[in-house]
């Protein structure tokens, strides 16, 4: 009663806004002569779409999406994460949910490299604007190396054969404020238009601005894994997150 009593107060109250010629000119304006009147409403605030996965279940289903060889590894979900198994030398394997942002968009995920510990260089990333084959796609990396990771946006042609990076002519070493050793970082890519801005953190990533055309039509998102040095390692990941 008290809910249908509030609405046919406002409606009320907006009629008498339209009709009244002395009225809020913030909320009604017309002419007089022919009665006609316009109403507009302040704009309250914008909705984001987000999409979730902390993988605590199978929901979205995460297919895997490029893998050179098939020694290279796999990921599963364990223990309410994603876990990447490293098994080969030289391995690159991303797996994605599907998600495809249109338009301008924000992607982010918390991430940590387990194992080998102090070991050099297996890589770990957020990968955006996918082309649905993965011929085409970008990355932003971070690389174990002990205290001191390395990172890089990376573009990837040739199903990953091909790299050409976008940020320092390679990967550089990290801020302090990337944290080291297997400690979570929580990575962030910010896509507005032909721009990209990475975050480490919640703070930007040094000269993290990038202006690139060359992406793919279909914008998949996912995440990636590498190794450069060692065939055996393990990394995690948790909450990744679409806006």
């Amino acid at each position: 009663m008290k809910r249908t009593s509030l609405l046919i107060s406002c409606v009320l109250l907006v009629t008498l806004a339209v009709l009244a010629p002395g009225g809020n000119r913030g909320l009604a304006q017309g002419t007089a002569q022919t009665g006609s009147y316009k109403v507009y409403f302040p704009l309250i605030s914008r909705i984001e779409a987000v999409r979730f996965d902390d993988f605590a279940d199978n929901d979205p289903v995460w297919n895997l999406t490029l893998r050179q060889e098939e020694k290279d590894g796999f990921m599963e979900h364990l223990g309410g994460l994603f876990a990447a198994h490293i098994r080969d030398n030289s391995a690159l394997f991303a797996y994605s949910p599907g998600w495809r942002p249109l338009g301008d968009y924000k992607l982010e995920v918390d991430a940590r490299h387990v194992s080998p510990n102090r070991k050099t260089y297996n890589g770990l990333g957020l990968v955006f604007d996918a082309t649905d084959d993965w011929s085409e796609f970008y990355a932003l990396i971070i690389a174990a190396g002990g205290a001191q990771h390395a990172w890089a946006v990376v573009r990837f042609t040739n199903f990953g054969d091909d790299v050409k990076y976008l940020t320092n002519d390679g990967y550089r070493g990290a801020p302090n404020f990337m944290k080291g050793w297997d400690s979570w970082n929580h990575l962030m890519v910010i896509r507005r238009q032909d721009g990209v801005t990475v975050y480490c953190n919640g703070k930007k990533l040094p000269d993290g601005n990038t202006t690139d055309t060359y992406h793919g039509s279909q914008r998949l998102v996912g995440l990636m894994v590498t190794s450069y040095e060692f065939d055996i390692g393990e990394v995690e990941f948790d909450n990744f997150k679409l806006t």
